[in-house]
């Protein structure tokens, strides 16, 4: 079953009122070409979210639009803002299309002073054993920033040939996913906390064809914090990364440093890197041993 977004009569909720439209054995989501504007997207299992040529997705600015979800910080799981599209739990999902999502990353700052604050607060939470559930940083007294698409303990994704320009803290996060194909992506931010991908506890990704320009790491792979008792840690592997460009960006691919469940599996290979501070990076959290890295190359 396919279903084509209507634009006018849907206002903020047009993409996710198809999605929801869409019957229980899944199906084809359409947005057409033009402006769209859009709250949170949340996908399901077993679905197309096709991007025609010429569409442009601008997400409402405002944080407190976007719900409490389960997510990951810095390595560490914790409730935080929905990303502006997620996915958890779901198999079997294909978005693609020359389209592009956008958002004003201005909206999304955090004070820098504050932000560090949040996150040595969410450490300590993670070393006493706090439950993941009670670690919550949304709202106005504490504000962990969100990236744009979030996949979460998903299986089987496929991501082609889309844009995201811009991006509060990070354009794309895989947790806990298992065989994910980029091919064809444009990840850019600005913000100098903005990766452009975060691969964390993963396995099975193929990252091919993607171009990066990014306030922070291009391409950041992870294995959860040391620190996190409560939630346990997995390890991140089978990693390849082929013929990328990375145009901008502090590391064009830094493995670490969190890194507690292992990181094992990575090839990079017939990549183009220039105008990042640096190529392949390799780090563990100061004051803790490195992780085991069998089969990097």
């Amino acid at each position: 079953m396919e279903i084509r977004c209507n634009n006018q009569t849907s206002g903020w909720n047009a993409i996710q009122a198809a999605i929801d439209a869409l019957p229980m054995d899944g199906g084809t989501v359409v947005v057409p070409a033009g402006s769209w504007r859009s709250g949170p997207i949340r996908l399901r299992s077993n679905m197309e979210l096709r991007l025609e040529d010429g569409c442009d997705i601008y997400f409402n600015e405002d944080p407190s639009f976007y719900p409490e979800v389960a997510t990951r910080f810095d390595g560490i799981d914790c409730i935080a803002a929905s990303p502006m599209i997620l996915a958890d739990g779901c198999t079997d999902v294909f978005l693609h299309g020359h389209g592009t999502f956008h958002v004003k990353e201005e909206a999304f700052s955090v004070d820098e002073e504050r932000l560090a604050g949040d996150i040595a607060l969410l450490r300590d939470m993670a070393m006493s054993g706090i439950p993941v559930s009670e670690r919550v940083f949304k709202g106005p007294d504490h504000f962990l920033p969100q990236v744009l698409l979030q996949f979460s303990n998903c299986r089987n994704v496929r991501l082609k040939e889309f844009t995201i320009d811009g991006a509060p803290h990070g354009a794309l996060r895989l947790l806990r996913c298992e065989n994910t194909t980029l091919q064809g992506l444009t990840l850019r931010t600005r913000g100098k906390c903005s990766p452009g991908l975060i691969a964390d506890s993963s396995k099975r990704v193929i990252i091919e064809g993607c171009h990066f320009s990014t306030g922070s790491d291009c391409v950041a792979v992870s294995a959860g914090a040391v620190t996190d008792f409560a939630a346990g840690t997995r390890p991140l592997e089978d990693v390849e990364v082929r013929r990328c460009y990375f145009t901008a960006g502090r590391n064009a691919f830094h493995m670490g440093p969190e890194s507690a469940g292992g990181i094992r599996s990575i090839l990079v290979r017939d990549c183009l890197i220039y105008s990042t501070d640096c190529g392949i990076r390799i780090s563990s959290r100061k004051g803790r041993r490195g992780a085991d890295l069998p089969g990097a190359l």
